[in-house]
């Protein structure tokens, strides 16, 4: 998955164009490597502002629009900033007001730079994910981009390591049922993949425009010269050496009338669709220990989203065994493994009372379709049988994520 990192100092045109013209004039000096220290020195004595900033490396960063957009490279090692040819001609273009030769510019970067790895403006990042590629073919692809469209894109794509396919699946679910994206992804990271000053630059620029509904869209030009070119813009920088290409109903649109919400045709068929996740990764923790979501209005008939990649990596821990009883065989499933059934021991219908997740994989248990069906279907001295061993085997596990409950408030509570 590796780092993420993207610029955060400023989108300002009026910084850009500022560094862009140091460096463009260090170039014509034929001493075309900026130090810090002079960059430093000329910036502040433009921007009055930035004269009572004690945070020289902030000052430096004022430039980092120009190196995201490969108009100059910085060097690490000898802490010096140089104007591209692609720069050059920017400059040159912006300076006689042609505004589609800086748009043809834009293209060119987009087509040809790296911004998640390898790229002068974000030292640390580490990703296979090129954001500024993944916003405009986005724009193109799902009829316009909101903030929160794509910091939802971003996380799907980076942290969820999804297909951008998979990705745009699981947006338009969004977009059809909630507003509230911290349905699966924390504070923080709504945070940190909303802020995209690299956005705000390319309408600034007039690459993109906003409309009435905070959608970002391609402007008239680039609509009319790079739609297509748009389109096919790969949102890699390398190819991942895996891309899950499952469906994982993040946004889960099923329904139904049985007491575990666990328990449906639906379900169970997105489960059998689903690939489990690598359990030592950063998106299983995040995920298995997610803040859960908020009831609406404290709907009493809520049904709290589910990731089915967890009912999964749960019935991959338990060896596709029926957690009652081992030695249940039912049939050969579609992933060629034994067929078995995740459920959630403590309901998700129990999540109104609990503050911690229910949906982690220390509280699904594997069964058999003939023991899950005694859960949901048996009398109530089949459903204690199985019930009472599943608690149990899964009390000190339960209890080490602070999910206490005693047995008979289990079963009087969440399964009479």
């Amino acid at each position: 998955m590796g780092n993420l990192i993207m610029p955060k100092q400023t989108a300002a045109l009026d910084r850009f164009f500022y560094s862009l013209e140091i460096f463009y004039k260090a170039y014509q000096n034929n001493d075309p490597d900026v130090t810090n220290e002079d960059f430093k020195r000329q910036i502040t004595n433009h921007f009055e502002d930035l004269r009572e900033r004690n945070d020289g490396a902030k000052i430096v960063k004022q430039s980092e629009m120009t190196r995201y957009f490969g108009f100059a490279y910085h060097s690490y090692a000898n802490n010096t900033t140089t104007i591209t040819d692609r720069g050059i001609d920017f400059y040159l273009a912006n300076k006689d007001s042609d505004t589609n030769k800086c748009m043809d510019l834009i293209i060119e970067s987009l087509e040809n730079d790296t911004f998640g790895r390898n790229n002068t403006a974000i030292k640390t990042s580490d990703s296979y994910i090129d954001p500024p590629k993944l916003l405009t073919k986005a724009v193109v692809d799902f009829d316009g981009i909101s903030r929160k469209d794509l910091a939802l894109l971003l996380y799907l794509t980076h942290d969820m390591e999804l297909s951008y396919d998979d990705a745009g699946v699981e947006l338009n679910r969004y977009r059809a049922k909630s507003d509230d994206i911290s349905i699966i992804i924390t504070p923080e990271k709504v945070n940190k993949y909303s802020d995209t000053k690299f956005a705000s630059f390319l309408q600034n620029i007039g690459f993109l425009v906003q409309d009435d509904e905070r959608k970002y869209r391609l402007s008239a030009y680039v609509e009319r010269m790079y739609k297509d070119r748009i389109k096919n813009l790969n949102i890699y920088n390398e190819e991942p050496p895996v891309i899950k290409s499952s469906n994982p109903i993040l946004f889960d649109d099923t329904s139904t009338d049985t007491k575990d919400t666990d328990c449906n045709a639906n379900y169970k068929e997105n489960v059998s669709k689903t690939v489990a996740y690598d359990i030592h990764s950063l998106t299983f923790k995040s995920q298995n220990e997610r803040i859960p979501a908020a009831n609406p209005e404290g709907k009493s008939n809520y049904r709290y989203p589910t990731d089915t990649r967890l009912a999964k990596t749960a019935l991959m821990l338990s060896g596709y065994l029926c957690e009652f009883d081992a030695s249940h065989k039912t049939f050969t499933g579609k992933n060629e493994e034994q067929f078995m059934e995740g459920h959630h021991l403590i309901p998700m219908t129990a999540q109104k009372d609990f503050d911690i997740n229910l949906d982690r994989i220390e509280n699904i248990v594997s069964l058999c379709p003939n023991c899950h069906s005694a859960i949901h279907y048996g009398n109530d001295t089949d459903r204690k049988k199985v019930l009472l061993k599943l608690y149990n085997e899964r009390q000190e596990e339960l209890s080490s994520v602070g999910l206490n409950i005693s047995f008979n408030d289990l079963f009087n509570k969440y399964y009479q």
